[in-house]
């Protein structure tokens, strides 16, 4: 495998780690994680994902998205929208997601990256 086949952008980044994409580019720029920008795109090693997924890297970092992503309650802390609003998003097909066998949602971590959700982001 080419090294260029070994580099991966921030939303694949994402995909992996369930890290906002916000989180990885804000840790990239602190040095945290190794990365390059090529045409304007931060490009990450594939070998950072180890790095990005140990206990110290989650220090202090919340919430941070398990693989099967964010709780409603997790999602809507994150975003100015409520717990209904996001509950009516999911149903709308505004956010995607999947429930479990009890019927508990869980938001995709990807979601933070769409347009319409991305304005709606706590700082």
């Amino acid at each position: 495998m080419t090294l260029q086949n070994q580099m991966i952008t921030t939303s694949e980044f994402s995909a992996l780690t369930g890290i906002p994409v916000r989180k990885i580019a804000q840790w990239l720029r602190q040095g945290r994680l190794d990365g390059v920008k090529q045409a304007g795109k931060w490009m990450i090693n594939r070998d950072e994902i180890e790095k990005a997924s140990s206990p110290e890297a989650a220090a202090g970092e919340t919430p941070v998205a398990s693989a099967a992503g964010y709780s409603i309650s997790e999602f809507s802390a994150m975003t100015y929208l409520t717990a209904k609003g996001v509950s009516l998003w999911l149903k709308q097909g505004l956010l995607t997601g999947s429930q479990d066998d009890a019927g508990a949602w869980r938001i995709d971590a990807a979601n933070l990256e769409a347009r319409h959700v991305k304005r709606l982001l706590r700082s």
